[in-house]
């Protein structure tokens, strides 16, 4: 949803499902396909009727090479030829599942602050609580907690949805915390250790998933005894502060989404009026062409700024 950049490829295509329950495919530039290709064939008197949505012109083609096969009076070059590529926009909301990861996520989340401890110079067998629960299946999850009881990050910026990871060397406590964070939302306190006798300590590691680039946050440790206790024992939230954490998440996701609906239409309406104008790369665009093009390109985008205005079809 917020098109993460990947070392290798693009994110592979989400199945998502709206309230009503149709299913789409959400490809990492935010645009969307159907999930299912969709054929419809009836019979009239001797004639046959068929009809068909298909995902891609790839598949579209492949679908009409087999059609011609089956009914060889069929033009097939004509069918390929009129073949349309139609956008079209959501009349609902899509439905979103806000629960993180299932429940081999506490475990994932206690393994990557372990790995942290590691990388900055703590021995993980010093980090008993979070190695037991590690490597013992039947260990109880008392060392981490979903945590909304305060926000530890002193400034947030803006426009930004990042992970980070921060430890914190508490020797008045004589115990180690680390703290995860995904998107904004997914927040985690994992008690690494309760017999830390090491240095105070302060690392924190931020990155913004969506380019891949490091994130300057500070994060400061305010939790109370109170505080922590709660969140160790599965009370580190209350409706209202993890309705504030998806609130500005998601806002953050419909900003960037708005962003990439219009940056999807402008160019899907530019590459439609140049293939209706006839214009390849190289042409000389005469102002009575020009006028032409900006005329035809706004006649594309008109489904696009129908949907902002709000008009339904």
């Amino acid at each position: 949803m917020i098109g993460i950049i990947r070392d290798r490829n693009e994110s592979p295509p989400k199945l998502v499902s709206t309230v009503s329950g149709e299913k789409f495919l959400l490809q990492n530039d935010g645009s969307m396909l159907p999930a299912k290709f969709k054929y419809q064939e009836l019979k009239d008197g001797e004639q046959t009727k068929i009809s068909f949505i298909a995902r891609t012109p790839k598949e579209a083609k492949k679908k009409i090479e087999e059609i011609a096969k089956r009914f060889p009076q069929i033009d097939k070059d004509k069918l390929l030829e009129n073949a349309k590529i139609k956008t079209s926009y959501l009349n609902e909301p899509l439905h979103i599942d806000m629960n993180f990861g299932g429940p081999l996520a506490g475990r994932s989340v206690v393994k990557t602050a372990l790995a942290f401890a590691f990388s900055r110079g703590i021995n993980p067998h010093s980090c008993e609580n979070a190695k037991n629960f590690v490597c013992d299946e039947t260990a109880d999850s008392s060392c981490y907690g979903l945590m909304y009881l305060a926000d530890v990050v002193k400034i947030r910026p803006a426009n930004t949805l990042f992970h980070c990871i921060a430890l914190f060397g508490d020797r008045g406590r004589n115990r180690l915390f680390a703290y995860v964070e995904y998107f904004g939302l997914a927040r985690w306190l994992i008690e690494l250790s309760k017999n830390y006798d090491g240095p105070e300590l302060r690392e924190v590691y931020a990155i913004d998933p969506s380019t891949a680039l490091s994130v300057n946050i500070e994060v400061v440790w305010s939790l109370t005894d109170e505080m922590i206790e709660k969140t160790l024992n599965g009370y580190g939230y209350t409706d209202e502060s993890y309705m504030a954490a998806i609130t500005s998440s998601m806002d953050e996701v419909m900003r960037r989404n708005k962003e990439r609906g219009l940056s999807n239409a402008v160019k899907s309406s530019f590459f439609a009026a140049g293939e209706k104008l006839g214009l390849v790369e190289g042409d000389t665009i005469t102002p009575d062409i020009s006028r032409k093009f900006s005329s035809t390109m706004v006649e594309e985008l008109m489904p696009y700024i129908l949907h902002q205005m709000g008009v339904r079809k």
